[in-house]
């Protein structure tokens, strides 16, 4: 079963991406992180990780505390190991220095949070179908 990994602090915003992937009946297993410096320790398999498996996708949020959206990012695209795992960035902003940054960062896509319910589940299906379905992806 593929794997996506969520990297969002906000509970609410992480139940809700688990809610919309299970009432669309989307066969993945949702990984959800929601401490930024957890991140590169999950995806090199270290320390309480080691036995992670790696994700098809990251879906990123780039409010996070501590360690940014934006860092944690451009630390998976320079890192030769990582820098082939698709990361979207899925955030509340739709600030055009924000989308700028991601995409200036190597972010393969950038998608705004919708608020309406139906609209996420409409997302995650979309996600679904072009990054796992679609997509031919090079495995590390």
């Amino acid at each position: 079963m593929p794997q996506i990994l969520v990297i969002e602090d906000n509970r609410g915003d992480a139940g809700l991406l688990e809610e919309a992937f299970k009432e669309t009946k989307l066969m993945v297993e949702l990984k959800i992180l929601n401490e930024g410096a957890d991140v590169l320790n999950y995806l090199r398999h270290k320390g309480k990780y080691s036995d992670s498996k790696s994700p098809e996708i990251i879906l990123l949020d780039l409010n996070l505390p501590e360690k940014g959206g934006i860092e944690i990012l451009k630390e998976i695209k320079s890192d030769p190991l990582l820098l082939h795992i698709p990361v979207v960035v899925l955030s509340v902003s739709d600030r055009k220095e924000d989308i700028c940054m991601a995409y200036s960062m190597h972010a393969n896509a950038y998608l705004v949070k919708p608020i309406d319910l139906n609209r996420l589940f409409e997302l995650v299906k979309c996600i679904y179908m072009f990054w796992i379905k679609e997509v031919s992806l090079a495995k590390g």
